[in-house]
C-alpha cells in the first residue's frame, strides 16, 4: 500500500515541541502544545498497512456489487491524514501581536474510527446535553438490546432501525406511565437517543442508549 501522509518538514518552523506564551502575566512560565503523532499508534499502522488489503479482498468477494459503503471507505482514508502535518495544518498566531505562533494538523472529523475526533465529538455533544436540552432533573439510562436473529435486517436497513427504536420508545414511556399513576394525563416522557451499530469487539450489534426522564407536563419548563 502506497504511504497516504507525509512526516512533517524537519524546518525549524515545526519543532517537536512549540512554545507559546501564557497570556496571564500571572503564570510563571511557558506553556508547550505537544502535537499528536497518529502514525506511531497500533490502530493507524494496522489501518495502513491493511487497508488496500482488505478493501480489494472484499471486492473481490462480490464482483457484482461494491459491499463496502462509500462513506466507509472514505472514514477510513480520512483517518490516516488526520493529524498529519503533510495533509494540512493551520498557523495560530497570537492575538495580542506577539512573534510566537503555533503549527496545527488539520483533522479528519470522522465518527468512530478516529478515537481524537471521536472524543472530541462526544465531549462536544455532552456539553450541549448538559447547557442547552438536559433540564436539572433526574435521568435513567436504557439500553435497547435486540435478538441476534433480527440484528442483520436493523444493521441493514436504517428506516426500519429508526421505526423499531420509535417503538421501544413508545414502550418504554407506557412502562413509566403504568407506574406512575399519579401523573396528570399530558405528561410525556423526555429522553435522548443514541443508535450504535456495533458491540465492544467491533461485531454488528445493532442497540441503543437512552438517557429518559421522568414523567413532566406540558405546561413544565423543559429544556433550558
Amino acid at each position: 500500500m502506497s504511504s497516504l501522509w507525509a512526516e512533517p518538514p524537519s524546518s525549524s518552523l515545526y519543532p517537536e515541541e512549540q512554545f507559546f506564551p501564557e497570556v496571564d502575566p500571572s503564570y510563571a512560565g511557558p506553556r508547550v502544545y505537544a502535537p499528536r503523532r497518529p502514525q506511531q499508534t497500533v490502530l493507524y499502522k494496522l489501518v495502513q498497512d491493511n487497508l488496500e488489503t482488505w478493501l480489494a479482498t472484499r471486492r473481490e468477494a462480490c464482483p457484482d456489487d461494491d459491499p463496502i459503503p462509500a462513506y466507509v471507505e472514505k472514514a477510513f482514508r480520512h483517518y490516516l491524514l488526520c493529524g498529519i502535518w503533510g495533509a494540512g495544518l493551520v498557523k495560530c498566531g497570537c492575538p495580542h501581536g506577539c512573534d510566537h505562533a503555533v503549527f496545527v494538523a488539520l483533522s479528519c472529523k470522522t465518527r468512530g474510527l478516529c478515537p481524537s475526533c471521536g472524543a472530541k465529538h462526544m465531549a462536544k455533544t455532552a456539553m450541549h446535553l448538559e447547557a442547552s436540552v438536559l433540564s436539572p432533573v433526574g435521568f435513567r439510562q436504557w439500553v435497547i438490546a435486540f435478538p441476534k436473529r433480527i440484528r442483520y435486517g436493523l444493521q441493514h436497513d436504517p428506516r426500519r432501525f429508526r421505526a423499531v427504536l420509535r417503538i421501544c420508545m413508545r414502550a418504554i414511556e407506557a412502562h413509566i406511565r403504568a407506574r406512575c399513576p399519579g401523573a396528570p394525563r399530558d405528561a410525556r416522557v423526555g429522553a435522548v437517543l443514541f443508535a450504535h451499530q456495533f458491540g465492544s469487539s467491533l461485531n454488528a450489534h445493532p442497540h441503543g442508549h437512552l438517557l429518559v426522564r421522568t414523567l413532566y407536563s406540558r405546561s413544565m419548563p423543559t429544556a433550558r
